[in-house]
């Protein structure tokens, strides 16, 4: 699981500002780095 490489990203990558913000772009960052496991967290697969 790569927790640590998502907190990492949440609170030192990103501004504060940009946490909730809707851009496109930031989306599109995130996808490829983290989409999977977005994927996986929606059927409550990472539960464990």
């Amino acid at each position: 699981m790569q927790s640590q490489s998502i907190l990492h990203f949440w609170f030192t990558e990103l501004t504060p500002k940009q946490h909730f913000a809707n851009d496109a772009t930031l989306n599109q960052a995130i996808r490829p780095r983290f989409g999977a496991t977005l994927e996986d967290a929606a059927p409550c697969e990472l539960f464990a």
